[in-house]
């Protein structure tokens, strides 16, 4: 029975605090427990299930042992943040349910949930940011909802996710979607083939979906006014893009920081606005609406 409010240390990585407890297959959270802190239990290899109580604010890095196959967050959870690898490599964990004050799921902390196939995020989720890698290698997982408010989604989060052939986008103001060629967030989803975007976005941000080949078509909502550099480059099947508000649309290259120079654009046909999306000649480019 783990009682304690607040402890914020117990162990390292190297020496976790219950290495060697080759008996304890049972872990119970007081309900008044409010911090799990890192590496608590990453040493007990035959707890199987947990419980996380309502009144838990924050899980810390690799806190939890890779013989998860369910974990259980309780009633209203308080939960705010997901630590670094705090689930990572739970290799029979097959499905999560984030709860919804949530705001923040750490590097790798889903990383190697190989029978992970659905992950919900509850209700009004508050989630802003995805670290770096948090879902990379869930390889099973075949869609995924990304919440309204999430700003910021680190490189490679759902790298090598094989069997991802759906993204429902609803974030509405994302700015970060990796980095460069070589840290797209899809990077090895060859099977993504449907992107869908909620009506309410309004930026689609630098190499969104950057290599997506099995991408076919997309719909950008009437209220997108800003596309970023590379946001759809290299999806080599990408052949149809709809712009719900075809008017207003300007480039400009985006190592011009004078938007003076941007030229108008014309998308009103999909297959030419998916033309200019994938080529390197406009993904280059960033796009806004005027």
């Amino acid at each position: 029975m783990w009682n304690a409010e607040n402890c914020t240390e117990a162990g390292e990585f190297s020496y976790p605090i219950f290495e060697g407890c080759i008996n304890l297959s049972s872990v119970t959270l007081g309900e008044q427990v409010k911090t799990i802190p890192d590496f608590a239990f990453l040493a007990a290899y035959l707890v199987e299930s947990i419980t996380v109580p309502e009144s838990v604010i924050s899980i810390g890095e690799a806190a939890f042992p890779t013989s998860l196959t369910s974990v259980i967050f309780s009633g209203d959870s308080k939960l705010s943040s997901i630590g670094s690898s705090a689930f990572s490599s739970c290799v029979l964990l097959e499905s999560i349910k984030i709860p919804q004050n949530v705001t923040s799921i750490g590097s790798h902390a889903f990383y190697g949930c190989s029978a992970l196939t659905s992950v919900v995020f509850d209700g009004d989720s508050q989630l802003s940011s995805i670290g770096i890698s948090a879902f990379e290698g869930c390889s099973m997982l075949e869609s995924i909802i990304i919440p309204e408010h999430v700003t910021s989604i680190n490189y490679s989060a759902f790298k090598d996710c094989s069997s991802l052939v759906s993204v429902v986008w609803n974030a509405e103001n994302c700015t970060e979607a990796g980095y460069d060629h070589s840290t797209t967030i899809f990077d090895g989803c060859t099977n993504l083939s449907s992107a869908t975007f909620g009506e309410k976005v309004k930026i689609i941000p630098d190499y969104a979906f950057f290599g997506c080949s099995a991408l076919a078509s997309v719909i950008i909502p009437e209220n997108v006014t800003s596309i970023g550099a590379y946001a759809f480059c290299d999806c080599s099947s990408l052949t149809s893009a709809t712009f719900a508000n075809e008017s207003g649309w300007k480039v400009y290259y985006y190592f011009d920081d004078d938007m003076s120079n941007a030229i108008d654009i014309t998308i009103s046909d999909p297959q030419t606005a998916a033309k200019y999306l994938t080529s390197y000649s406009y993904s280059s480019y960033y796009w806004f609406r005027t």
